[in-house]
């Protein structure tokens, strides 16, 4: 019985130990996970070394200064009244700016980038944006206010800077897709002549529309982001480009032009922190009460024993 004793004091002690451990490898977690929520939704903020060089009348409307920064850098989209106020950038493929800012430097926030195979100036009449869908009011997730039919109808415009032109961006409707969904995301058949298709399939079953004269000629965009239910369904947002007034005042002189055209196989994953740490937080209960219940469990026994 002695020796029983002894066994079931030393198995009391290990897991014992193992409570501590983990004990505080969970608080270790939940310091890390609070700083990288932190760093992640910091980093969703432009900082001023890129904000004061963004288009404006100051700075001649011209993108040119931002591609100092980084070649990628193709564009800038603001959306009246929102927080999507984002140079734009555009990779060799739809993974490359996943994960990584407008420098290149690795963020889970990841960048606005314009779909790869389409034309960096914008010159192709269809073209589609993507961003995550963040917490917070950060890169694409204002997308989804417009699934409000009272805020849709306030907020109509926004603008959209490229190498060679300015656009002002008429929104034409608001609307949920598949990720697989061939007319949005096949840019290789819809970004040139097939307008009409577009907007017919956009108009059906949208979930707030614009009467919205489009023509064979006219440019449309696509912002598209996961939607908050999860899966495979997206949120897009589209409108029509009209050439501005401001364009005349680039200085063309300034600019670069570089084309890219290959296969997309991307599709956005949503970046959800605070689902992810509840996850982990579950399991580490889970774990401990587990061993909770072992270790009473041997403190009954080691009780019987001594009987």
């Amino acid at each position: 019985m002695k020796i029983i004793s002894k066994i079931i004091n030393v198995l009391d002690n290990i897991i014992t130990f193992i409570i501590i451990i983990l004990f505080i490898c969970a608080i270790t977690f939940a310091g890390y996970a609070i700083y990288d929520t932190y760093y992640i939704y910091n980093n969703a903020e432009l900082g001023q070394e890129i904000l004061k060089l963004k288009p404006n009348r100051e700075n001649g409307f011209t993108i040119s200064g931002l591609q100092q920064i980084n070649p990628d850098i193709c564009g800038w989209i603001t959306i009246n009244n929102t927080n999507i106020d984002y140079p734009i950038v555009i990779g060799k493929d739809n993974f490359e700016y996943l994960n990584k800012d407008y420098k290149k430097d690795f963020a889970a926030t990841g960048s606005i980038f314009l779909d790869y195979r389409s034309d960096r100036d914008f010159n192709d009449n269809y073209s589609v944006i993507y961003g995550h869908n963040m917490n917070a009011s950060k890169m694409f997730s204002d997308l989804k206010k417009f699934g409000n039919k009272s805020y849709f109808e306030k907020n109509q415009f926004g603008v959209l800077y490229t190498s060679l032109c300015v656009y002002d961006i008429n929104i034409l409707c608001y609307k949920k897709v598949n990720a697989f969904c061939e007319t949005t995301y096949n840019i290789k058949t819809y970004k040139n002549d097939r307008n009409m298709e577009l907007v017919s399939f956009f108009e059906k079953d949208a979930i707030n529309k614009n009467d919205i004269e489009v023509s064979a000629e006219d440019k449309l965009i696509t912002l598209s982001t996961c939607d908050t239910s999860g899966g495979n369904d997206r949120s897009i947002l589209v409108a029509k480009l009209t050439k501005s007034e401001l364009s005349g005042k680039i200085d063309s002189n300034q600019n670069t032009k570089e084309e890219t055209k290959k296969e997309n196989k991307s599709i956005i994953q949503k970046i959800d922190v605070k689902k992810f740490l509840k996850n982990i937080v579950i399991i580490f209960i889970i774990i401990i009460f587990i061993i909770l219940l072992v270790k009473r469990k041997l403190k009954n026994t080691k009780k019987n024993s001594k009987k």
